[in-house]
């Protein structure tokens, strides 16, 4: 066999030369891709936020819990976490069943509502009863908002009585929608049985509490209520939010209750700058002994929960 040429031989060197040199580029080209960090991608970052590391002051009676929007959940809680008497807090879940029948786009004032002989009917029942009222006009009317704003700020029980009526035709078909509503958004620890509150079958417990604050403030009508300190209404005057905190310490909401059943009961939201960031605090307490020790205590779990959304 004929030993190849001293030209031939020195291409092959030149090839494998180029060979070699090409391998050595293309793994520098690896080892020294950028990397990236799946946790950081578009694509792979979570809808909810880092869970902060709460401290809460929480009081002695009853049970609670804290949440914030843009965070999965529960926060914190306290005490007996099994459904309980909610007294008003359920003219929440009325008012969100009632806008998902009826919506106020946009926070328009929506349709009229044309008070009739029924309405002065379930006014007085509801006055007999106990319950907190205001007064209809027969013949007259109000928009859905404002009749909203009735049975939201100063808890008006007639008033929810006669919106479910509007929006469902009757309470038993309301009762049905709210329950199947509740069971939608999977609060499997909460039921109402009128639209009021008053009875001690409306229960819910201060996890689920938590997720119906979080539907109320995503629903834009409904959460520019709540925040509310007065409205002015016809045929009713000036009425004023029940919930004495707005305005305190960036309450903005939601709503108050009491039986003597369920106590004194609150499921409050709050703005919260920390570090030029703003947090919406969604909490619950319930079974309180009276209204001003209740308010003051959420005041001070407020204050002792704030700093953990430093970011």
């Amino acid at each position: 066999m004929k030993s190849k040429s001293p030209r031939n031989r020195h291409k092959y060197l030149i090839f494998l030369l180029f060979l070699v040199v090409l391998t050595i580029v293309f793994g520098l080209s690896v080892a020294y891709k950028p990397i990236i960090i799946p946790s950081l991608t578009k694509k792979s970052v979570s809808s909810s936020l880092p869970r902060p590391v709460l401290k809460p002051v929480w009081p002695v009676y009853g049970s609670g819990a804290v949440g914030a929007k843009g965070y999965d959940g529960v926060l914190a809680k306290y005490g007996d976490q099994s459904a309980r008497p909610i007294a008003s807090l359920a003219k929440i879940i009325t008012a969100l069943v009632v806008l998902q029948k009826m919506p106020l786009n946009n926070e328009k004032d929506g349709p009229s509502i044309k008070f009739t002989l029924s309405d002065q009917e379930i006014y007085n029942q509801e006055l007999a009863a106990g319950a907190a009222v205001k007064p209809v006009s027969v013949g007259g009317s109000m928009t859905e908002r404002q009749a909203l704003e009735t049975m939201v700020l100063p808890s008006a029980a007639n008033y929810s009585i006669t919106l479910a009526n509007w929006a469902y035709g009757s309470v038993d078909a309301y009762l049905s929608a709210a329950n199947s509503w509740l069971a939608s958004h999977n609060l499997i620890q909460t039921k109402v049985v009128d639209t009021s509150g008053l009875l001690s079958g409306n229960i819910s417990s201060p996890s689920d509490l938590i997720t119906i604050g979080k539907l109320a403030l995503a629903n834009s009508s409904l959460a520019s209520i709540v925040a509310m300190k007065q409205a002015t209404v016809p045929n009713v005057g000036i009425i004023s939010n029940g919930n004495g905190l707005i305005g305190t310490d960036g309450i903005n909401g939601i709503k108050t209750g009491s039986t003597s059943d369920a106590g004194a009961c609150i499921l409050f939201s709050s703005v919260v700058t920390v570090d030029n960031n703003k947090v919406t605090i969604i909490g619950d307490l319930l079974g309180a002994d009276n209204r001003g020790q209740q308010n003051s205590d959420v005041v001070k779990l407020i204050d002792s929960i704030r700093p953990a959304f430093r970011l």
